[in-house]
């Protein structure tokens, strides 16, 4: 089975429907669509979500299933910036306070990987993971 959790990335294609021109609606299949036509799904994503959300659902979800070595586990990473409430390194300047933001999520992220016994895969959404160290994450994966 394959549990996706993440932002709007993970719904499907958003756009303006050519019926309605109707804007900020799903016009195409989403990752959780193209993957079901090889396995189960159970796709946790939403809309707008930021990474804490998509972090809480995922632990929620396996507060009540027990994956198995067969699961497959993405996590889209979605911009930190989402979460701006939380922000309160801001004095050390804008950039590391979203690094910083984004590492606690990794981190915590990490921990529920390492305690469920589940690697994560990460799919940089609205935010790039090629800048992104995860080196001392030994559970998730780029």
């Amino acid at each position: 089975m394959i549990i996706i959790s993440g932002d709007s990335w993970g719904v499907g294609e958003w756009g303006t429907d050519p019926k309605t021109r109707q804007t900020c609606s799903v016009t195409g299949p989403g990752i959780g669509q193209y993957l079901s036509l090889h396995d189960k799904v159970v796709n946790l994503s939403e809309g707008g979500c930021g990474n804490t959300d998509s972090f809480l659902y995922l632990r929620a979800f396996l507060s009540r299933f027990k994956a198995n070595e067969k699961d497959i586990f993405y996590f889209i990473v979605t911009d930190p910036l989402r979460n701006v409430e939380s922000l309160t390194d801001i004095n050390q300047g804008i950039e590391q306070a979203i690094r910083l933001q984004l590492d606690r999520v990794l981190k915590k992220l990490n921990q529920l990987a390492t305690s469920h016994k589940i690697h994560i895969n990460l799919i940089g959404g609205v935010c790039d993971l090629d800048t992104v160290d995860i080196t001392s994450y030994n559970n998730l994966k780029i």
